[in-house]
C-alpha cells in the first residue's frame, strides 16, 4: 500500500531531493529482468508470466516516482514563473487613539446594523 507525505525542504536542497527521488525511479527498472524479458527462453511458461510480471511491478513502481518527480519540476517551474508578489504595504504609524476611535466607532456601527435587522 503506498501513503502520499508531504514534506518541505529548502529551496536550494530542492535540486539534489528531485535527482535523489529520479535515481531511484531508475533503478526501480531491473535491468537483468528487463534482458531476460526481451529474449526468453520460453516465453509461454510460468517463468515467462512470472518474470513479466515482476517487470510490471518495477515499471509501475518506477512510474509512480517518476510521476512524483515530474510534478516537482513541474511545481518549481510554475514558482519561478510566477510574478512575485510583494508584500502588503503597511500604514505608517497611526496613533493608538485613532486606532481605538475607528474601532469603537465600527462596533458601534454593526451594532446599529443588527437592531436594524432585528426591528424590521
Amino acid at each position: 500500500m503506498r501513503v502520499n507525505i508531504q514534506y518541505s525542504i529548502e529551496m536550494e536542497e530542492l535540486e539534489e531531493e528531485t535527482l535523489r527521488i529520479l535515481k531511484k525511479a531508475v533503478n526501480q527498472i531491473d535491468g537483468k529482468l528487463l534482458k531476460k524479458v526481451a529474449q526468453p527462453d520460453n516465453l509461454l511458461s510460468l517463468t515467462s508470466a512470472t518474470m513479466i510480471d515482476e517487470m510490471r511491478q518495477s515499471l509501475a513502481n518506477a512510474d509512480i516516482l517518476l510521476r512524483d518527480v515530474h510534478n516537482i519540476i513541474t511545481g518549481y517551474l510554475q514558482y519561478k514563473s510566477a510574478p512575485t508578489q510583494e508584500a502588503p504595504v503597511m500604514p505608517a504609524n497611526v496613533p493608538l487613539d485613532e486606532l481605538q476611535d475607528k474601532l469603537h466607532a465600527f462596533k458601534d456601527l454593526m451594532a446599529q446594523q443588527e437592531q436594524n435587522e432585528i426591528s424590521d
